[in-house]
């Protein structure tokens, strides 16, 4: 059986980001490496100009289509970002829940399929 410390480290990309635009920008690289290319006015349309930033428990979804040697693929890189909510870091690193302050953190969930 597999850990879960074991799959995150696993990840191609990494899972948990600071900022909603870390979480983008992460998920569009990961394509990039992959191969992929993407057409710029479309990832402005859909994310640029898309939906703002979700609130805490809300989940934001976009499907980018995808090339590749400059041949349209049937296949569309599908990303989702998800708000965790706001957590306050403690001083030995640890996070709790807060209320009054503290940083947003998002889960970011991308495939290609």
């Amino acid at each position: 059986m597999i850990s879960l410390k074991a799959l995150l480290t696993e990840a191609k990309f990494p899972i948990y980001h600071k900022t909603y635009t870390s979480a983008i920008n992460s998920a569009l690289d990961w394509a990039k490496k992959s191969g992929y290319q993407m057409d710029d006015e479309e990832i402005a349309r859909e994310i640029g100009m898309g939906p703002k930033k979700p609130s805490e428990g809300k989940t934001n979804r976009f499907s980018i289509s995808l090339t590749k040697g400059g041949k349209p693929q049937r296949k569309q890189l599908h990303i989702q970002v998800y708000n965790m909510g706001t957590f306050k870091r403690n001083l030995d690193g640890s996070k709790t829940r807060s209320m009054f302050g503290g940083q947003n953190e998002f889960e970011l969930n991308c495939y290609i399929g």
